[in-house]
């Protein structure tokens, strides 16, 4: 058991919205099995390929298809995600990532990795420092500065889809409206879906924000620069053109 590791298991865990969404369509049943998947891909390095799911069915004790339509609903409401690297939960790749972290730190003379890694980065710092009292306040700052350092490094390493939309200046509550459409249409907020995103905000010549407002208006889950070009010539007025970059000249 030495090489075995734990996450933990918040003690509300059932009562979150999501994984009460999650028991209202899968019962208890759901539950279980999403816990279980969490315990699968600390074991596969954070990531579950889709031509997996026929062995991990087995291994679950339930039908195939049953699993991959468990699988998808919790896609939808961002219990997982997927990219190309397969299916993935956030917060198990930041177990995974901040435990390699103290592991490396331990070789090379830091600290040793014993200890449950805790489900946010503080808390897993705060007990890592409760066990270097002895070493002094000096050493104590130290180490803190260097966790706060590594938290962001891990931090920077998570993908998230509506911060990347946030971040191409788009209206806050305009992203929150889309995302509600891409999950009622099951669109994946993955990496790869972003990037194409926004190679075809580039292409449109209209700026993001005004992009994903008309996809929202128009109950669209991506966005292609052809749609958004024949919307504005069938209908520019009540549009402000001042918000476009040269498409009506």
């Amino acid at each position: 058991m030495k090489n075995s590791f734990y996450f933990d298991h918040d003690y509300n865990a059932r009562n979150d919205q999501k994984i009460l969404e999650l028991r209202a369509e899968f019962g208890w049943t759901g539950y279980a099995i999403y816990f279980s998947l969490l315990e699968c891909l600390c074991e596969s390095k954070g990531f579950i390929k889709r031509e997996a799911l026929a062995g991990l069915s087995l291994g679950l004790n339930m039908d195939k298809a049953e699993l991959i339509i468990m699988i998808d609903f919790c896609l939808k409401i961002s219990l997982f995600y997927e990219n190309k690297d397969g299916i993935y939960s956030n917060r198990i790749l930041q177990h995974i990532e901040y435990r390699q972290k103290l592991s490396d730190a331990g070789r090379s003379g830091g600290r040793g990795n014993k200890g449950r890694i805790k489900p946010g980065f503080k808390d897993a710092k705060a007990t890592l420092e409760a066990g270097e009292d002895s070493k002094g306040e000096n050493s104590k700052g130290e180490n803190s500065k260097e966790e706060d350092s590594k938290e962001e490094d891990i931090k920077k390493d998570i993908f998230n889809f509506k911060n990347s939309l946030l971040s191409l200046g788009i209206e806050k509550q305009i992203v929150s409206d889309w995302l509600k459409v891409r999950a009622k249409k099951k669109a994946i907020n993955s990496e790869t879906a972003f990037k194409a995103i926004k190679k075809e905000i580039e292409l449109s010549g209209f700026i993001a924000n005004e992009c994903i407002k008309i996809s929202v208006e128009k109950s669209w889950a991506g966005f292609k620069s052809e749609w958004i070009i024949n919307e504005i010539k069938a209908k520019t007025n009540g549009i402000d053109k001042s918000k476009f970059k040269g498409a009506f000249s």
